[in-house]
């Protein structure tokens, strides 16, 4: 049996997010073979923005992403970037909605 390791996380190690979350609407189609979701996040900055804005980064692992639309607006892909565990955007208004299709 191989070993296990973990790496402790203290609690010191933690800082607040940069954006808050307020509402979180979700819709989930269910299929044989796949399910989509839908997410759609009110979203406003837990920071001083008069020092600038920051980006928006979310974790997620084993997605497929088919669509994020920022206030209505669909997102062209040089306007986010992923990787195999995060989605980032780098501009984001202080008081937004985000729908994201996975």
């Amino acid at each position: 049996m191989a070993a296990c390791l973990h790496t402790a996380i203290n609690r010191s190690d933690y800082s607040p997010p940069n954006h808050l979350v307020d509402t979180i609407h979700l819709r989930f189609d269910l299929g044989d073979d796949t399910t989509t979701v839908v997410s759609r996040l009110d979203m406003r900055a837990n920071y001083d923005v008069s020092a600038g804005l920051r980006p928006l980064t979310l974790d997620g692992k084993r997605l497929v992403l088919r669509g994020i639309r920022l206030d209505g607006r669909a997102l062209l892909p040089e306007q986010y970037s992923t990787t195999d565990e995060r989605l980032t955007i780098p501009d984001v208004p202080a008081l937004f909605t985000l729908e994201i299709e996975t």
